[in-house]
């Protein structure tokens, strides 16, 4: 579950990254900056912070248990056992006993923003990468100076007339941006155009995740598991295909080990590749054992970060353009001529499909559980504020 949490759409932006600040700095970066709050070695202490306040947060609840006993009555098994992680306690139920009313209101406040816009970008993000699939895409020229440093030409669609060299690079620099009144197909119906594709898909995506949602994530257990295989699957995908690039077509480009320009960019990237704290209690508390949960979580965070090495390295040598969502670079190349890598290329283009549907019940949880707590405060305030006004 941890690591379908953190492996998500920012993944898929990191070897961008890369490129932008260079390979080296990036994986400094990645590894020990102090000064990044979602680095992976700082982020994964941010990890085990949570946890601990989780700890103390349950134990607190049980001290009233154990203050109405007597002393001698009270046993170390008894304070050991109020350690252990029973009850969800989410930030916001945290920040309610160790912090003051208007504290918990801003905390949950910032956290209610933060995860609504997150929702926001996903119910957008899924709908629209489903109808690019769905609908025929932008033509296939306007793409070709991308991927230029392939031996091979790039394999035409049927139907499209034949253009030369030079119209071919004419027409890459011209805007491929698609209208939403286009056609999805020229065969279907006047008003099937990308516009209603997306809000039908926008539609089926709520009617999907609106029900994981409301049943909580600990019953998604063979969805989490199901799309944990698609990402690992994803990800070993893209590094293979970039290795074969590498050894049939060298290196394109010359990648910089340092690029001091591009920090800013490798530092948003990190932030979101590796943000994750927000919904641990709701992935923590409902295993059953929590013995070696830090090793658990410190394993996850290894996995990941050398998957995201593996990943942006591969793809800082193997193109020369890369693109923001990388799994398009592997679209129009030499190797997509067959069923087995036609197939592929459907599945690299839906996984950020895959990975946000996995999220968006974990996230949805979080927000629904944190502004559930911010409402009960509004409602306590709006009672005092009643009452001092007719008293």
């Amino acid at each position: 579950l941890v690591f379908n949490l953190i492996v998500g759409t920012g993944a898929l932006a990191l070897p961008k990254a890369f490129e932008n600040a260079g390979y080296i700095l990036a994986v400094i970066l990645l590894v020990v900056s102090s000064f990044m709050r979602k680095s992976y070695v700082y982020s994964y202490v941010c990890a085990t912070f949570v946890i601990e306040g989780m700890a103390i947060a349950n134990a607190a609840t049980q001290t009233s248990r154990l203050i109405g006993r007597r002393r001698s009555s009270i046993t170390e098994h008894d304070i050991s056992d109020a350690f252990k992680i029973k009850n969800r306690t989410e930030v916001s139920n945290m920040a309610q006993l160790f912090m003051g009313r208007y504290g918990v209101m801003i905390l949950t406040l910032v956290m209610a923003v933060y995860l609504f816009g997150d929702l926001t970008i996903y119910t957008v993000t899924v709908p629209k990468s489903l109808m690019n699939v769905i609908c025929y895409g932008p033509p296939w020229y306007k793409y070709a100076s991308r991927y230029q440093h392939f031996k091979a030409p790039i394999l035409q669609p049927t139907n499209l007339p034949t253009f030369s060299s030079a119209s071919i690079n004419d027409s890459a620099n011209a805007s491929n941006t698609v209208n939403w009144d286009d056609p999805c197909w020229p065969s279907w119906p006047a008003w099937s155009n990308r516009a209603a594709i997306y809000r039908i898909c926008v539609a089926g995506f709520v009617l999907l995740v609106t029900p994981l949602v409301v049943i909580g994530v600990s019953r998604t257990k063979y969805l989490q598991i199901s799309t944990s295989v698609c990402r690992w699957t994803a990800f070993i995908l893209m590094i293979i295909l970039a290795v074969i690039s590498l050894g049939v077509n060298g290196t394109p480009g010359k990648a910089e080990p340092v690029i001091a320009e591009g920090f800013g960019s490798l530092f948003g990237t990190t932030v979101y590749a590796f943000m994750c704290h927000h919904s641990l209690p709701s992935l923590i508390t409902p295993m059953k054992s929590k013995k070696n949960v830090m090793l658990g979580v410190l394993i996850v965070y290894t996995c990941v970060f050398l998957f995201y090495v593996a990943l942006s390295m591969t793809g800082a040598f193997a193109f020369t353009n890369i693109l923001d969502v990388y799994s398009l670079n592997f679209l129009h190349t030499e190797y997509f001529q067959t069923v087995f890598y036609k197939i592929c290329d459907y599945f690299l283009a839906l996984f950020p499909v895959f990975t946000i549907t996995s999220s968006y019940p974990i996230v949805g949880c979080t927000l629904l559980n944190n502004s559930l707590i911010f409402m009960d405060y509004v409602e306590e305030l709006y009672v005092l504020f009643y009452l001092f006004l007719h008293f």
